[in-house]
């Protein structure tokens, strides 16, 4: 009988254990979820961004060279004088 409640209490002690064992790992489990799609968002801005910024730098060069060509300081970019053969 005694070996009885001995075995009852480790298998309460046992399923104690193990069912906050399940507890902590589900919670780092949601934190690692929560880290991650909070990186995965940081990294998406950071790439809008990234894009915004080379889209608007082209246009920029673009709008530069086009000014340069309006006043005759980039002969050989202009559109009428086609490609040079070299």
């Amino acid at each position: 009988m005694v070996k009885e409640d001995t075995s009852t209490e480790q298998d309460t002690g046992n399923s104690w254990v193990w069912t906050m064992t399940e507890n902590v790992r589900s919670h780092l489990i949601q934190r690692e979820s929560s880290s991650l799609n909070t990186l995965l968002f940081i990294y998406l801005i950071l790439v809008v961004l990234l894009l915004l910024s080379s889209g608007y730098i082209g246009l920029r060069i673009v709008a530069l060279e086009e000014q340069l060509t309006s006043l005759g300081a980039l002969p050989e970019f202009s559109l009428q004088s086609g490609y040079k053969d070299t």
